[in-house]
């Protein structure tokens, strides 16, 4: 009979293994404040990409749930760690730096692997990453000028490192 009942519970446990089960994943548990520490970025399992909007201030993760303002999105960030945070390499903003950017808040959308947004210049961000590299959408409303800034020297931790590169024409970047 326990033989019966293990065997049967084992067979469950290995159907629920085998769906879908992102779907009850909340990626903004833990975002808000200094309550667990973590991003809803689009990310692998012990990916190096990590890519997600960098609210203004930066928190431990770069990302507050409860701070709409941001000044890009990077795609490196340390997330669950505590203590200060690190991360928010090569940021880039579909918007000048000059111009403020905010999140519409109530369209962002994440699961697993997956992050995307609205903000409030008509940009939408589509977001999502493998273990290597981060695979960034912007779709620009027809009538906006389609702005991308990249701040190469961009970081979470306000202590920055040093970087130089070189605009060779208006599609290529040395660094």
């Amino acid at each position: 009979m326990k033989r019966t009942i293990f065997c049967a519970l084992a067979i469950l446990v290995a159907l629920a293994a085998n769906g879908d089960n992102s779907k009850y994943v909340n990626m903004f548990m833990g975002t808000c404040g200094d309550h667990g520490q973590v991003s809803p970025a689009a990310q692998v399992p012990f990916g190096l990409a990590s890519v997600c909007p960098d609210c203004v201030p930066p928190t431990h993760s770069g990302y507050d749930y409860a701070v709409s303002e941001v000044s890009g999105i990077s795609v490196t960030r340390m997330s669950g760690t505590g203590g200060e945070g690190t991360g928010g390499n090569v940021r880039i903003r579909p918007e000048l730096p000059s111009v403020r950017l905010d999140i519409v808040k109530g369209t962002e959308k994440a699961y697993p692997g997956y992050y995307e947004t609205l903000f409030g210049n008509g940009v939408k961000a589509c977001l999502t990453a493998t273990h290597n590299v981060a695979v960034e959408r912007y779709l620009f409303p027809r009538e906006a000028s389609k702005v991308l800034f990249v701040d190469f020297n961009s970081a979470i931790d306000p202590r920055r490192s040093e970087c130089e590169y070189k605009i060779l024409d208006a599609n290529n970047v040395e660094g």
